[in-house]
Order: C-alpha cells, then sequence, then structure tokens
C-alpha cells in the first residue's frame, strides 16, 4: 500500500511538476512590452522550467534563461518626438516602420536557427510581431498569444472567443474613462464603436486570405499559393496573457477562461536605496520628495522649452525635493531643490515611506507601480493609452491629469498641491493599493499554471469559446432580434388592416342607416 502511495505521489509530480521547454517570442517591442515579455520568463524559470526569450535587443537576462537577439534594435529609439506629433505621429510611425522591422526579424538568421517544434509551448506577441502569425501556422505544439497591455481592441477579444461591448468600454485611444455605473453617454459609445470597427476592417484586411499580409510574405519570397492561414492563427491560440490586473480595472469586464490576468506581474517590494539617493532624499526633512518620470518611450528633453520653463519655475518654488528622470546630463536654470537623473529605481523611489507625489506620463507600468505604492499622482500624458490611463486614475479619484497645450504656472502650481495636501487622494490610492495586493494568487503563479495547464492539456482546446467562430449578427442575436421586430410589425400590420376594414363597415353601415 505504502509502495502504491509513493508511486502515485511520484507519478503527479512528474505530470504536473516536471519542467518544459517554453519559448516567449517578442521581436517587435518597445522597452516597456519587452520588461513584461522578460517578466513572464522569469516567472517561468522560477517554476524550474527551461525557457528561451527572442527579443529586438539585448534586455540583459539572468543567466537560467537563453536570450536570443534579432537583429531589430530598441524601438524607442526610433520614434520621432512626441510631444509634437502625439498619439498620431506615433501611429504613422508604426504603420511605416513596425512592419519590415517584424520581417527584418522573420527573416534573420537568429530566428531560422530556431526549430519551433522543440520547445513545448511557445508564447507569442500579439502586438507588432504578427507578420510571425505565419511561423506558426503549421508547428505542432500549442501557443499562447501575450499582450503588453490590456485587452482593449475589438478584433483581438473576439477572436480569442471573449465578449466585448464598447457600451461600457472606452476606446484606448479616446482617453476617456467612464464616471459612473451607466456606462459610457452616447456620443462616446458612438466614437468608440466606430474607431472599435475601423481597426477590426483594417485588421480583418491584414490578415484575411489574399489579405495584405499575405501579399508581404509573397513578395518576400516565404510563401507561393500556399500562404499560411494568418487569420487562422490567431484564431486558433489557447489564450491570451494580458497586462491588466482584473481587481483593479477601472470596469468591471465579463472574460472568458482563455485569458490570463499577468498585469502587476512586474511589481515587488521596494529595496534599499543607493546611499547618495537615501542621503539625498532624507535631507529633504517632513517635506518629503516628488518623483517625477515620463517613462522609457518618451524622450524627456523633447519637451517644449515653454513647458519646461514652467514646470521648472513651480517645482522650484515648492518645499519639496524633486527628483526628475531626464535624459540629459544637465538642464538650464535648475532649481537647488530638483535633482535630475538618467534612471532612477522607480519602484523603490515609489515604495519610499518619503514619497508625496508621483508626476507620470501616465504609462500602463507606471501607474500599476503608484497604485501598488499607493503614491497619488499628477498626469502629464504625451500619448496612446496614456489619456485614457490617466483618465481612469482621476475617475477612480487618486489623482489628476494636466494637458500640455493649456499649462500655466497656476494649474501646475494647483494640481500638485491639492494632490498633495487633500487626503483624499491618499486615502483613495492607499485603498486602491490594498485592493490591488489582495490578490488570490500572485500573477507569476497565475501565469505559470495557465502555461503549465495548456501544456498538459495539449492546447486546451475544451476551454474554446464559440464567440470566435460566430458572424456578430449571431453573436449578438440580430438575426433572432429582427426576427422578433419584423413579427411585431406584421402583427401591427394586419391589425391595421383590420381595424381599417372594420371602420369601413361601420362607416358603410351608417350610410345606408341614414338613406
Amino acid at each position: 500500500m505504502r509502495g502504491l502511495l509513493i508511486s502515485y505521489t511520484l507519478s503527479l509530480l512528474f505530470i504536473y511538476g516536471h519542467a518544459s521547454r517554453i519559448l516567449v517570442l517578442g521581436p517587435v517591442a518597445f522597452k516597456s512590452h519587452a520588461n513584461f515579455y522578460m517578466d513572464i520568463a522569469k516567472a517561468l524559470t522560477d517554476h524550474k522550467h527551461e525557457v528561451t526569450i527572442v527579443l529586438p535587443y539585448r534586455h540583459g537576462a539572468p543567466s537560467n534563461i537563453t536570450e536570443i537577439v534579432l537583429p531589430v534594435g530598441e524601438m524607442s529609439t526610433k520614434l520621432p518626438d512626441l510631444f509634437k506629433y502625439g498619439t498620431t505621429g506615433f501611429f504613422k510611425f508604426c504603420g511605416e516602420h513596425c512592419m519590415p522591422l517584424c520581417f527584418e526579424g522573420l527573416l534573420s538568421d537568429e530566428f531560422k536557427s530556431i526549430d519551433l517544434d522543440d520547445f513545448d509551448i511557445l508564447l507569442m506577441s500579439s502586438w507588432m510581431s504578427e507578420c510571425f502569425y505565419g511561423a506558426l501556422d503549421k508547428i505542432n505544439i500549442p501557443y499562447i498569444l501575450v499582450q503588453p497591455f490590456g485587452l482593449e481592441f475589438d478584433y483581438i477579444s473576439r477572436d480569442l472567443g471573449n465578449p466585448f461591448f464598447r457600451s461600457f468600454n472606452p476606446h484606448i485611444f479616446l482617453g476617456y474613462s467612464p464616471s459612473g455605473d451607466d456606462g459610457l453617454p452616447f456620443t462616446q459609445r458612438l466614437l468608440g464603436s466606430l474607431l472599435g470597427q475601423f481597426f477590426t476592417l483594417a485588421n480583418w484586411n491584414n490578415f484575411r486570405p489574399n489579405g495584405e499580409m499575405t501579399k508581404l510574405w509573397q513578395q518576400r519570397g516565404l510563401c507561393d499559393d500556399d500562404c499560411p492561414d494568418f487569420y487562422g492563427v490567431r484564431l486558433n491560440a489557447s489564450m491570451i496573457i494580458i497586462n491588466s490586473i482584473r481587481t483593479s480595472e477601472n470596469v468591471a469586464n465579463p472574460y472568458g477562461p482563455t485569458v490570463v490576468h499577468a498585469g502587476g506581474i512586474h511589481l515587488k517590494p521596494a529595496k534599499t536605496l543607493s546611499q547618495d539617493l537615501k542621503e539625498w532624499i532624507m535631507n529633504s526633512g517632513d517635506s518629503g520628495f516628488i518623483l517625477f518620470s515620463l517613462g522609457s518611450v518618451v524622450k524627456a528633453s523633447n519637451m517644449p522649452e515653454e513647458s519646461r520653463r514652467l514646470l521648472l519655475s513651480v517645482l522650484g518654488s515648492l518645499p519639496h525635493r524633486v527628483l526628475w528622470k531626464w535624459d540629459q546630463d544637465t538642464m538650464e536654470n535648475l532649481p537647488d531643490n530638483v535633482h535630475l537623473s538618467k534612471w532612477l529605481p522607480q519602484q523603490d523611489l515609489l515604495g519610499d515611506a518619503r514619497v508625496r507625489l508621483f508626476i507620470t506620463h501616465g504609462g500602463l507600468h507606471s501607474t500599476q507601480e503608484a497604485m501598488f505604492n499607493a503614491v497619488p499622482v499628477v498626469g502629464l500624458p504625451v500619448f496612446s493609452d496614456q489619456y485614457m490611463n490617466m483618465a481612469a486614475v482621476e475617475s477612480q479619484g487618486w489623482g489628476r491629469t494636466l494637458d500640455w497645450n493649456n499649462l500655466t504656472e497656476e494649474n501646475i502650481y494647483e494640481a500638485i498641491t491639492d494632490v498633495i495636501n487633500n487626503d483624499k487622494y491618499k486615502l483613495e490610492a492607499t485603498r486602491r493599493s490594498r485592493v490591488i495586493r489582495d490578490q488570490f494568487l500572485a500573477p507569476q503563479d497565475i501565469v505559470n499554471y495557465w502555461v503549465e495547464y495548456v501544456i498538459r492539456h495539449k492546447g486546451a482546446q475544451h476551454l474554446q469559446s464559440p464567440v470566435k467562430h460566430m458572424p456578430w449578427y449571431k453573436l449578438y442575436n440580430v438575426d433572432v432580434w429582427t426576427s422578433i421586430i419584423l413579427c411585431f410589425a406584421l402583427v401591427i400590420y394586419i391589425c391595421m388592416l383590420l381595424l381599417k376594414s372594420l371602420l369601413r363597415c361601420i362607416i358603410r353601415r351608417t350610410k345606408l342607416k341614414k338613406k
């Protein structure tokens, strides 16, 4: 009996605990996206899996992760001035450069040296790396898509079998946020729906049979008439891992079983600061300090000169010390209470008890880190989803947003002092911090469980939703409601005919009686 128990235990350990070979593929990525992919890779190696990661630039993977670097380079170094061109310039850049860079990685010797079928599972970026979909068409292993932000796009959500509703989900690029329990107002729903359908149609045009992606593959000699089913590749993904924390999303959404929330996977308790930073912060006294960072993509030195002057004037007038992440060594007219650095340990600084405020661009990781550490924020969004992230922060009540185009010394000073001195912002940030920390499993363990689950169950096809294969009119019962409306209309029409006939009879009889 004891021998049977030991054998059973060992078999369970083999089935549920043996190491797997995992490939994480993030061939085209901004720095924050690459960080997300690397954090997933680290989580899997922590559970003793053998992980290989493919990135567009050397990230500095730990020794237990095999890192393959494609000749693509870091995306942020190629971006235009986002202060000047904003979201429009960002999309123009992506339209002109992302796909050529994607194919550069796909055709590289570094990628060709990888045999995908040597792995037990593949984790593939779903953003800006779609040209690699063709390489997944004929592989014999399951794969999971990885999205470095939330499930914001209609078409990705639908293709993964997840319901998506524009009635209360603002479009990621419109900068809206629901302000109550009754969803979005009509104008925002209309604009969000139109923009969502635009991206859906553009996506279909790219990945449909004989679509744009097929033509691009043919132009590069990767296929002739036997091109991959690019659209089918996304439909056949076992799951999608998203960079979103379910319990702290601005809108509570319904999710299917194939959506894995890994948001916050990068969040860690604050570590001890370097001696120079510690001394500089200690000298701030009871006033504490302000952290100012515009993230890893926005080049802070491209800031309009007038905006920089206004910010310096206000920051120099405050009793607080200011740590400013700045990409140059010096700055003209720098106040004594402002310290510049090209790199700052952001999470460790946000976790310091003396931090009073975080001035941020509103990036996803930055807002997650601020929420985790209960630090209220003042946002200066520059492009893309940063507007929506800050709209969410403002509607939740733990920060305020300023507009680069309307900066004045008065509104900068008022926003900063209001958020620092009004306890409501700190109290709400503290409440949000408790929520974000209260998870039944750490995101590292959640990711590992579902990756192992897909491996164990050979792709977990039993979890796939029929939503991904249903036409829109069937999914939303448009044909059913149309039939019901037509039936009602027919009944009303028949009743009107009967009423008309009845009235005619009554009128005719009345006339006969008069005669």
